[in-house]
C-alpha cells in the first residue's frame, strides 16, 4: 500500500491503466487477471485449421462428468477422471473415427465465474476453454442431473449462443436422478423455466457411468452439425415471412403501423437473417421471438443459433 501512490508515475510514461501487484503476497493479481480477461477479443481468434470433418467442444461446470463422458465416447480412459472438481486443467483434443468421419472432441476445464476462479492455473484453463469453444463447430453443454440447470449453466449457454455456436445439452448422471421419480419431460420443463431458449436445442439424458444413451451423443451432434449447411434462398424465406406475417401481423407501436417488407440470409455460419421493415426499431422483442420460433419450425433449425439483423427498407 505504501507504494500505491507511485503508480501515478507510470501515467507520465504512457501507461493507461497501471495495476499495482505484489508477487510476494498476491495482492492485486486478481484485478490484473480480470483486466487481462476483459481485454481479450475472443472473436478475433482464428478458426481451427485441422482437417477433421467436425470439431466438438465439451463444456460445463467443474465435476459434471465431462471427462467421463469423453472416455465413454472414445471407449478408453484418456482424460483424467476424479471426484475432485477441476481435475481437468487444460483442453484435451481427441480425434475419433465415427462412420468414416474424423471427429475432434475437445474436453475443457470446468468454466466458472471469474470471481470464483481460485488460481492462475484455473484462470488460464478457462481462457483455453473459451478458445476451444470458438474454434469448434458444435458445443456439448454438460449438466449434472442431480444439481440441475443452475445459473452458472445458464451463463455458459448464453455465451455459447452469443458466439453463434450450434449446441446440444447433455444431462449427465441420469442414472442417479431417474430413480427419484423424475421424468425426462418434467426435467426438461424445469430447464425451460430457467432458460426458455433451451427449447431450441436438443437435450439428451445420459450416464457416463452406465453408458446410457452415450452411443446417441455423436448421432445427435452430427445431426445438428449437418443441418442447414447451405444458405436459404431469398425466395423461400420470403414465402415463409409472408405466411408468418399473415398469421400474426406485427403489432403497431407508438401509433405507427409496422410492415415487414422482406427477409434474406446474409451470413451462413452462424445464420444471420436481414429483416427489412419500415420501422425496424419498433419491432418488439416478443414479435422477434415469434419469428425466431416460426423460422426454426419451418426450416428445422433446432440446435442452431440464429440471429436477425433489423434493417430499414
Amino acid at each position: 500500500p505504501e507504494h500505491h501512490s507511485r503508480k501515478d508515475q507510470f501515467f507520465d510514461i504512457g501507461f493507461e491503466n497501471p495495476i499495482p501487484i505484489s508477487a510476494l503476497n498476491g495482492a492485486g493479481v486478481g484485478d490484473m487477471l480480470d483486466n487481462l480477461f476483459e481485454s481479450i477479443d475472443f472473436n478475433k481468434i482464428a478458426q481451427s485449421s485441422d482437417n477433421t470433418d467436425c470439431s466438438i467442444t465439451i463444456v460445463g461446470m467443474p465435476n459434471v462428468g465431462k471427462s467421463s463422458l469423453l472416455n465413454a465416447l472414445i471407449q478408453r480412459d484418456q482424460a483424467i477422471v476424479s471426484d475432485i472438481a477441476g481435475t481437468t486443467r487444460d483442453s484435451v483434443d481427441t480425434i475419433i473415427k465415427w462412420h468414416g468421419k474424423d471427429i475432434k472432441i475437445v474436453d475443457t476445464a470446468g468454466l466458472r465465474k471469474k470471481s470464483k476462479v481460485d488460481s492462475d492455473i484455473e484462470f488460464y484453463s478457462s481462457l483455453r476453454a473459451m478458445d476451444s469453444l470458438l474454434r469448434s463447430d458444435l458445443v456439448l453443454l454438460v449438466v449434472d442431473a442431480e444439481k440441475g440447470f443452475t445459473k452458472q449453466e445458464k451463463t455458459i449457454a448464453k455465451e455459447v449462443i452469443k458466439k453463434g455456436k450450434r449446441m446440444a445439452i447433455l444431462v449427465n448422471k441420469w442414472d442417479l436422478a431417474s430413480g427419484k421419480d423424475v421424468s425426462a419431460e418434467l426435467y426438461k420443463e424445469d430447464m425451460y423455466m430457467e432458460f426458455k431458449d433451451l427449447q431450441h436445442y436438443p437435450i439428451l439424458f445420459v450416464s457416463a457411468l452406465t453408458k446410457r444413451r452415450v452411443s446417441n451423443i455423436l448421432e445427435v451432434a452430427w445431426e445438428v452439425f449437418t443441418k442447414q449447411r447451405e444458405k436459404l434462398s431469398t425466395k423461400e424465406l420470403n414465402i415463409w415471412i409472408e405466411k408468418a406475417v399473415r398469421n400474426y401481423p406485427p403489432p403497431a407501436a407508438q401509433g405507427k403501423s409496422i410492415k415487414i417488407k422482406f427477409v434474406e440470409q446474409v451470413q451462413q455460419s452462424p445464420p444471420i437473417f436481414a429483416l427489412f421493415s419500415n420501422y425496424p426499431k419498433l419491432i418488439s422483442i416478443q414479435y422477434l421471438r415469434y419469428l425466431h420460433n416460426q423460422l426454426r419450425e419451418s426450416f428445422d433449425l433446432n440446435g442452431i443459433t440464429i440471429k436477425f439483423s433489423l434493417r430499414k427498407g
